[in-house]
């Protein structure tokens, strides 16, 4: 059993390979993913600001982690004088090892009729010595290696630094949009959705539990128009169209930082056949996830940065809320259609905070074009999760429920590039990630932005028409014996 056995609370990926300074370095097991690097912490950065890191964690929520530092810092120094230890043990084993070899030629000179006892006592007791030497040797180079093992495995628990001008604990709001789009209705896209046949949630239930939800009609339609003209904004802009797997090897998640609080759980996780031999699979929670796994252990050239990726994929959350107005229809659900943002660039903060800024002129750019009323947000350093060095959100008005989130933008500095091995000129890169669009959240507030509760119809942003085929509103209308939906081309724009 291990000297140092690790916290309860710290998961530790089954990929992680551990150097080790007097042993050779490990080799993957048999559940690795055979591709992923071994972490590069800067462990020498944590031992020598130990203070910071350890008020860092306790900023950002993460106050199991705040000892972390210091045990680290001790460990090293036992480690340390298990080396100067080692060293002297080593060179008295080489010692008796030279005495033991002189022993050997001496005896070769004597003739084999005549053995001496004493000589013979005497090798006898140098074989003993040396064994005992290597004994002490090994039980001390086991030591070390489970003592790097611990080291590496606190380091890599502590989140990411965070942006010096980040608040505490509540977010600044830095600017407004189209603020003058205020909601002049409380009715929810759920109502909205059942009533023009867009939504349906009842038959979710039964196909896939709570969570879940079916999209119909316009509203099938609706989520491919929001993802074109996404997309559309994206690419005008230089960023290249990926489309990602949704299964991804769990240890990614780790290395991209994914680490839930609490009791909730991170992602879907597959069963396999024979999942003790294999590496273990689950469900992306965000594209982001595969898509820093696309760059892991490359080295792109310094002029070919920033690379930049946007992703088409489905996303798969394990917790979707209580059951409560706040998380209610399409706001918060398990599964779900995203186009995520994700860069890669040179190590400075001159460059992230160009592709930080580009990131977030995207985000406003598709929301704003939608009609919504958006603001954004400098978020706090609670919020930040463990990869984020900054956070920005973007919040639109919803007309049920008020401000609800539906983008954010990061800059995790090299917090992921040193668990994939992304380098460029032998320096760790760094990575940005933001959403571009979450479906349902923003199908949702654009349903309650355009619904016009007089007219019984809603009316589609403008910026949508072209990929709806030219329809411009949906409405209802009481016909015959029940309620139909009627489609109008050419109605009023959504400005």
């Amino acid at each position: 059993m291990s000297s140092f056995p690790l916290a309860a609370n710290l998961r530790i990926p089954r990929h992680w390979k551990l150097p080790c300074l007097s042993l050779a370095s490990a080799r993957h097991s048999s559940t690795s993913p055979p591709l992923l690097p071994p972490y590069s912490i800067d462990i020498k950065h944590i031992r020598r600001n130990g203070p910071l890191h350890s008020q860092n964690c306790i900023e950002r929520a993460y106050p199991q982690f705040a000892p972390y530092p210091a045990e680290i810092e001790k460990l090293h120094a036992l480690k340390l004088a298990r080396c100067n230890e080692l060293l002297a043990l080593r060179k008295d084993s080489k010692e008796v090892g030279a005495k033991i070899q002189a022993y050997k030629i001496a005896a070769r000179r004597t003739s084999a009729s005549s053995p001496s006892d004493e000589a013979d006592e005497g090798l006898s007791t140098l074989i003993e010595r040396a064994r005992e030497l290597k004994g002490k040797v090994n039980e001390l180079d086991t030591q070390n290696s489970e003592a790097e093992q611990r080291i590496l495995a606190l380091a890599s628990a502590l989140p990411s630094l965070s942006y010096e001008k980040a608040p505490l604990t509540s977010p600044v709001v830095d600017a407004r949009y189209n603020d003058e789009n205020v909601a002049m209705h409380s009715t929810s896209h759920v109502d909205i959705g059942l009533q023009l046949n867009m939504l349906d949630f009842s038959s979710a239930a039964k196909t896939s539990g709570h969570g879940y939800y079916f999209l119909l009609n316009e509203g099938a339609q609706l989520e491919q128009a929001l993802i074109q003209y996404t997309l559309s904004l994206a690419r005008e802009r230089g960023w290249k169209m990926v489309a990602p797997p949704s299964v991804i090897y769990s240890a990614l998640s780790d290395a991209c930082g994914y680490m839930p609080r609490g009791e909730e759980r991170a992602a879907f996780e597959l069963v396999q056949d024979n999942s003790a031999s294999k590496p273990a699979l689950s469900l992306a929670a965000t594209a982001e996830i595969p898509l820093a796994g696309m760059h892991a252990n490359t080295k792109p050239a310094r002029d070919a940065l920033p690379l930049r990726s946007v992703g088409i994929s489905r996303s798969y959350r394990p917790e979707a809320g209580a059951r409560g107005r706040a998380s209610k229809g399409l706001y918060r659900v398990h599964e779900f259609t995203k186009v995520e943002l994700f860069s890669v660039c040179a190590p400075t903060a001159e460059a992230s905070s160009t592709v930080f800024n580009e990131i977030l002129a995207l985000q406003r750019a598709v929301l704003t074009g939608l009609g919504l009323r958006v603001r954004e947000l400098e978020m706090p350093r609670v919020e930040l999760g463990r990869a984020a060095w900054r956070k920005k959100d973007m919040e639109a008005e919803f007309a049920s429920r008020g401000w609800g989130e539906v983008a954010s933008a990061s800059e995790c500095r090299d917090f992921q590039a040193r668990r994939l091995g992304i380098r460029s000129r032998g320096e760790f890169a760094w990575t940005l990630n933001g959403t571009a669009v979450a479906v349902p959240r923003v199908l949702a507030a654009v349903m309650e932005r355009g619904w016009d509760k007089e007219g019984g119809r809603l009316k589609l942003p403008r910026v949508l028409v072209p990929y709806m085929g030219g329809v411009e509103e949906v409405r209802v209308e009481k016909m015959g014996r029940g309620v139909e939906r009627l489609i109008e081309r050419g109605g009023p724009e959504l400005s």
